[in-house]
């Protein structure tokens, strides 16, 4: 694997560390054994999530922190156990089309997993990610049996709390008698159905494959047996061809897709309530993280910006809410991008969303650090890819060109300008052109003016209450307990 640099070089470049520490660890390696970065974490001079940064900038490759409900047993069970359960690489994918296995590995300067993972997979190619040693090990452990009885870290999945309306007239799935629902293929080529839909399914008992395409569907149907068939409207007309042709098995129950997802996400009750509650603690999440940071974040002025924009260019809905919530997962950083980025992308991980924040996030992050381009999407999905654009454009615009010099026309330029630079780099020239006349359209050139701070007088509960909303909108809010003491203040 092609490293770019040394990692002391670039642990000092950074500011991690200085020589007279790379050197302790030095010694404290050739005493101890194991890798130069490890030790400084053991030794406490740097956290892991340092390390982590460092080790991707070496490599130049994506941040990744798995969950475990998104891991395959299947390819788990096909992994060296000295290579699995010691947490050096955990599989993510497998292109079997392509014969491209993707891993997340903790050091990818580990040649030998790597030779272990090709000749296991007959694998062509291996596209790495690096994570969290310690997640891996722990994820190693479970997937291959080595995990400690009765411990069960599995949480509510969101879906869970989605309910049905009784009353209207809908396609019932199929209920087979056992221990699960029955076994459902699901063929859709949408990122929104295919990250929406799987956890709900499984959540109701459902065992589910996920294919992309109809000869990936014919292929599933020839090696396993299905209850039912759920096909999406983009592919159903190449489906029925398929069966007509012979390219599909014939005689499974085939379930139109697209009636059950619109169902799902327009029933406006259960989903509605539930994203305000998720939203409201996100939010309050977001305040206890600035706050233990001594740093604050414009989240209200960046969500104002986010939706309209999401929505002019499509999104779905889920898609636009679960940007809004990555918002608010991000931390202003100082000598990076973002603080904190791995304690934001576990975060993401945990929430459990029913449409992929963590990858939307590490989407964003490398179009800011530039490992990757509006142009050059690398292996995100289209829709992925298309979010973290918008993410990263408006938080560039609040958190790098949020008060500028000059008078209201100057400023006006300037943002204009900065904004325009910015195309081709985190988001495309079309995208900043629809930002523009999205803030130009609200009634203003977008600029904003240094705001007065806000006097509150009452209790301590409404500081309490007030403080983190103020905060996101980017407004200072000073605190009196009466009108003796505002005015003395």
């Amino acid at each position: 694997m092609r490293k770019v640099g040394r990692l002391d070089a670039i642990l000092i470049g950074l500011g991690y560390v200085d020589e007279d520490q790379v050197n302790q660890a030095v010694r404290r390696q050739e005493e101890n054994g194991g890798r130069l970065g490890m030790n400084l974490v053991e030794m406490g001079v740097i956290t892991e999530e340092q390390l982590l940064t460092a080790v991707a900038e070496q490599f130049r490759l994506p941040i990744i922190v798995p969950e475990e409900e998104s891991l395959s047993p299947e390819l788990a069970a096909r992994v060296p156990a000295e290579v699995l359960e010691a947490g050096r690489a955990i599989p993510l994918s497998w292109n079997q089309v392509q014969g491209v296995l993707s891993v997340a590995v903790a050091n990818p300067g580990d040649e030998e997993a790597m030779a272990s993972l090709k000749a296991a997979f007959e694998a062509r190619g291996i596209r790495i990610s690096v994570a969290p040693e310690r997640v891996l090990k722990t994820l190693g452990e479970r997937l291959g049996g080595g995990s400690a009885e009765g411990d069960d870290s599995r949480g509510i999945l969101l879906p869970e709390l989605f309910a049905w309306e009784s009353g209207e007239e809908s396609e019932p799935l199929p209920v087979v008698a056992g221990d699960t629902a029955g076994a459902l293929l699901l063929v859709t080529s949408s990122p929104s159905k295919k990250n929406f839909l799987p956890p709900l399914l499984k959540a109701e008992g459902y065992d589910l494959t996920c294919v992309g395409s109809v000869e990936e569907a014919g292929e599933a149907l020839e090696s396993a047996t299905y209850d039912s068939v759920l096909v999406s409207a983009e592919l159903m007309e190449d489906y029925l061809a398929g069966e007509r042709e012979g390219r599909i098995p014939e005689g499974h129950e085939v379930i139109g897709l697209d009636g059950l997802a619109e169902r799902i996400v327009s029933n406006p009750v259960p989903y509605a309530s539930t994203m305000a509650s998720l939203r409201n603690a996100v939010h309050a999440l977001s305040d206890a993280r600035c706050a233990s940071l001594g740093i604050s974040a414009p989240y209200g002025l960046v969500a104002r910006d986010l939706l309209p924009l999401a929505g002019a260019l499509g999104l779905p809905r889920v898609a636009r809410d679960g940007v809004g919530l990555a918002s608010h997962l991000l931390l202003p950083g100082d000598k990076e991008p973002f603080s904190a980025f791995v304690s934001s992308l576990e975060l993401a991980a945990h929430l459990r969303f029913p449409w992929k924040l963590d990858a939307l996030l590490a989407a964003c992050h490398e179009l800011v650090t530039g490992r990757s381009t509006p142009d050059e999407p690398g292996d995100w999905e289209p829709e992925i890819h298309l979010a973290a654009q918008i993410l990263a454009l408006v938080w560039y615009r609040h958190n790098h060109l949020s008060v500028l010099p000059g008078s209201p026309e100057e400023a006006a330029t300037a943002l204009r300008t900065g904004l325009r630079r910015a195309a081709g780099r985190i988001a495309s020239g079309e995208i900043v052109e629809l930002y523009l006349r999205i803030l130009e359209e609200r009634g203003h050139d977008g600029t904003e003016a240094e705001t007065a701070p806000v006097l509150l007088v009452g209790e301590a509960r409404l500081e309490r209450a007030l403080e983190g909303p103020l905060k996101r909108l980017g407004i200072e809010a000073r605190f009196a307990d009466s009108l003796e003491g505002a005015q003395s203040g």
